[in-house]
């Protein structure tokens, strides 16, 4: 679902869906590889990151 919203370029909104992912499924969300390629995708077009976005990546090491 995050992946969709990225595309559609509602970067606030993927963010929620993949820090609520995180809280329900801590280390699948981590490990996915489409949450790794989502997050990478938000790091890329964001000129500042968020600190949930900062955090997120951190945790994810991506």
């Amino acid at each position: 679902m995050s992946r969709a919203f990225a595309e559609l370029g509602e970067y606030d909104t993927a963010l929620r869906r993949l820090l609520s992912a995180e809280r329900i499924a801590p280390q699948m969300t981590r490990y996915h590889p489409t949450a790794r390629l989502v997050v990478r995708h938000l790091v890329d077009v964001r000129r500042t990151l968020p600190e949930p976005l900062r955090g997120l990546h951190a945790r994810m090491r991506v």
